[in-house]
């Protein structure tokens, strides 16, 4: 069990530097883009970007259910945390569906003129700032079983 978590931990720490990272890095950039320059930027590395991040997510999302399973086998007493940790990660994965999937097409296709992207940029901002909340939250109580 207490591999798993390491495992886990070691994992989400990739996954969430990564999204911490982009915040500061590739968003401003992605502001500081004209409509033209964003979307050809988009075309470009849109794709290479979410081959990046989908594997993370993905095993950040699955060892975590993973670990639940385990705790509620073996009657760990770190079950409550655990439980915690899941309800995170559900949020931090969820917003992918609830906004990030939808964003991410429409800026494919060029969906935006200049100021409805300039709007839209700050939005992802805002919803990849509230995932990461989650993904610290989860990193937390990781690092506290």
């Amino acid at each position: 069990m207490d591999v798993l978590i390491m495992i886990t931990s070691a994992i989400l720490g990739v996954f969430l530097g990564a999204q911490v990272a982009e915040a500061f890095l590739i968003v401003p950039y992605w502001k500081s883009l004209s409509k033209e320059q964003f979307y050809s930027f988009y075309e470009r590395y849109g794709a290479s970007i979410h081959q990046f991040f989908a594997p993370l997510i993905i095993a950040s999302s699955l060892l975590p259910v993973l670990l639940l399973a385990l705790s509620y086998i073996k009657s760990d007493d770190r079950l409550f945390w655990i439980v915690g940790l899941v309800a995170c990660v559900v949020i931090f994965f969820g917003t992918y569906f609830v906004y990030f999937k939808a964003a991410n097409e429409a800026f494919s296709k060029g969906a935006f003129d200049s100021e409805k992207l300039k709007l839209e940029l700050i939005r992802w901002g805002r919803w990849h700032w509230f995932r990461i909340v989650f993904e610290v939250l989860a990193f937390l109580i990781l690092l506290s079983l």
